[in-house]
C-alpha cells in the first residue's frame, strides 16, 4: 500500500509519531555533539596519556556491552519510556567528567556511568517508533523514517558541535581549562541539552501502560527470559549472524577513527590551541556529511535502492577506500575531507543495516535485538580501544587506520553475503 492509498487518519497518525521520534532522537544526540570536539582533547590536556584514553573508551564499551542485553530486555518487559528517562540521567556521566574530572580514574568512572546510559538508550526509542507506527499501519515502509532519523541525528550533532566551537570563543576571556573555562563550556551546554532531552521524552512519548503481573519484581525476573529469546533469535538465522558480525567489524574501524582523529589532526595543525578553535567546525562538517549520507539512503535510484544488503556492502567498501585516503593524508584539509567522507558513507550504510535488522525481528523482541546490535558494536569498541590505540602508539595513527580499512573490507564481504531479496524478509 502506497502513502497515497493509506487512510488520511493513518497518514496523520504516522506523521505525528514520526515527528515525535525525530524530535526526541535529535535531542538525544545534541549533547553528544557538544562533547565530540573535546572528548579526547580534555583528558589529554589534563595529563591523561593516549593509551589511558583508550582504556576510558574501553571502559565505556565494556560497560555498555555487559548491560546491553539486560537493559534491552528491560525495555521490552517494562516499556520504552521509563527506560529512556533513566538513561538520559545516566548519560550525563561523561559530561560531568569533562567539566570536573582531573585524573584518569575520574574519566574512567564517568565512562562507566556513560556506558550505563548508552546501554539503556541503545534500543528503546527506535523500537518505540517502529512498534508504534506499525501498530497504526502494518504496511508502512521503515526506511523513510529511519533515514530521516539519521538526517536529524547528523544535524543535531552538527549543531552541538557548532555551539561547542562557538562557546570557547564567547568565553575567550576565561582560562583554557578549569571548572569554568573555554574547554568546559561545551560540557555545560551538553548538560542543558540532556535536560531538554529528558523533558521531551517525558512530555511527548506516549506508550500504552504494560501490565505488570505480579508487580515490578516479577516483571524484572522475566527479563532474563526475554534476553534469552532475543539471543536465540540473533543466533538462529544465518543472515542475522552475518549482520551482527558486520556490526562488530565496522565498529572496530569506526571507533579507531573516533579515538584517534583528534590527536592526529592536532599534529597536522601543529598545536592544541589551534585544535581547540578548529575541532568544533571539523565535527560540524563530519555531522553534516553523516546527515547527507542518511538523507541519500532513501533517495537512491535503481536496483540498489531496493536491496538494503547490497547498499550496505557497497557503502562499507567505499568507506574502506576513503579510510585509506584518511590514513595517507599528510595535510589538514585533505584529511578533513576524507574524515567527512568516512562518516557520510557510514550513515548511508547505517540506514540500510537498520532496515535489514528491523524487517527480520519480531516486535516483542525488538528492543532486545537492537541491544544485541549495540552489544556487537560495543565489542568492536572494546577491541578498537585496546588494540588500535596500541597500534597507533607503536606504529603511528595512519597504520592503525589502514588496519581499520582492512577490517571494513571484511565487513563489506559479510554484508554482501546477506540475502536481501524482498521475499527474504518473510523467510527470515
Amino acid at each position: 500500500m502506497t502513502t497515497a492509498e493509506r487512510p488520511p487518519d493513518s497518514r496523520r497518525a504516522t506523521r505525528r509519531i514520526t515527528r515525535t521520534f525525530l524530535i526526541c532522537h535529535a535531542l538525544r544526540w545534541l549533547p553528544v555533539g557538544f562533547i565530540l570536539p573535546i572528548l579526547v582533547l580534555v583528558p589529554t590536556e589534563r595529563g591523561v596519556a593516549l593509551p589511558t584514553v583508550g582504556l576510558m573508551f574501553a571502559a565505556y564499551g565494556l560497560t555498555t556491552a555487559v548491560l546491553e542485553l539486560p537493559t534491552g530486555g528491560l525495555a521490552d518487559a517494562l516499556g520504552r519510556r521509563p527506560v529512556l528517562l533513566v538513561a538520559t540521567v545516566a548519560d550525563t556521566g561523561l559530561l560531568l567528567a569533562l567539566a570536573f574530572g582531573t585524573t584518569a580514574w575520574h574519566f574512567i568512572a564517568a565512562a562507566v556511568l556513560g556506558g550505563v546510559g548508552r546501554s539503556l538508550l541503545s534500543g528503546p526509542l527506535e523500537s518505540w517508533y517502529v512498534d508504534t507506527v506499525r501498530a497504526v499501519d502494518p504496511t508502512v515502509p521503515l526506511r523513510p523514517g529511519l533515514a530521516k532519523a539519521g538526517f536529524v541525528e547528523g544535524v543535531a550533532l552538527a549543531l552541538g558541535a557548532l555551539l561547542s566551537a562557538v562557546l570557547p570563543t564567547v568565553g575567550a576571556g576565561l582560562p583554557l581549562d578549569g571548572p569554568v573555562s573555554q574547554l568546559t563550556l561545551p560540557a555545560y551546554g551538553g548538560l542543558a541539552a540532556e535536560a531538554a532531552s529528558f523533558v521531551a521524552v517525558l512530555v511527548l512519548v506516549r506508550e500504552r501502560r504494560r501490565p505488570l503481573p505480579g508487580g515490578w519484581r516479577t516483571t524484572a525476573r522475566a527479563v532474563p527470559a526475554v534476553v534469552a529469546a532475543g539471543v536465540r533469535t540473533a543466533a538462529g538465522g544465518r543472515d542475522l549472524r552475518r549482520l551482527f558480525g558486520a556490526f562488530v567489524l565496522a565498529a572496530i574501524a569506526y571507533v579507531g577513527v573516533e579515538v584517534l582523529w583528534q590527536p592526529r589532526f592536532t599534529d597536522l595543525l601543529g598545536s592544541a590551541s589551534r585544535a581547540t578553535r578548529t575541532f568544533g567546525y571539523v565535527v560540524v562538517a563530519m555531522c553534516l556529511g553523516a546527515a547527507a549520507g542518511a538523507w541519500l539512503a532513501d533517495r537512491l535510484p535503481g536496483g540498489i535502492a531496493q536491496r538494503a544488503g547490497r547498499l550496505a556492502a557497497v557503502a562499507t567498501l567505499l568507506a574502506a577506500a576513503v579510510l585509506v585516503a584518511l590514513a595517507t593524508a599528510s595535510s589538514f584539509v585533505p584529511a578533513v575531507a576524507a574524515f567527512v567522507g568516512v562518516y557520510f558513507l557510514g550513515a548511508l550504510r547505517g540506514v540500510a543495516e537498520a532496515e535489514l535488522l528491523h524487517e527480520r525481528v519480531p516486535a516483542d523482541r525488538r528492543a532486545t535485538m537492537v541491544s544485541v546490535q549495540s552489544l556487537t558494536q560495543q565489542v568492536g569498541n572494546v577491541i578498537a580501544s585496546v588494540v588500535l590505540t596500541r597500534v597507533a602508539a607503536a606504529s603511528g595513527i595512519p597504520t592503525a587506520w589502514l588496519v581499520g580499512a582492512v577490517v571494513l573490507v571484511a565487513s563489506a564481504i559479510l554484508l554482501a553475503s546477506i540475502d536481501d531479496r524482498p521475499d527474504a524478509f518473510a523467510r527470515a
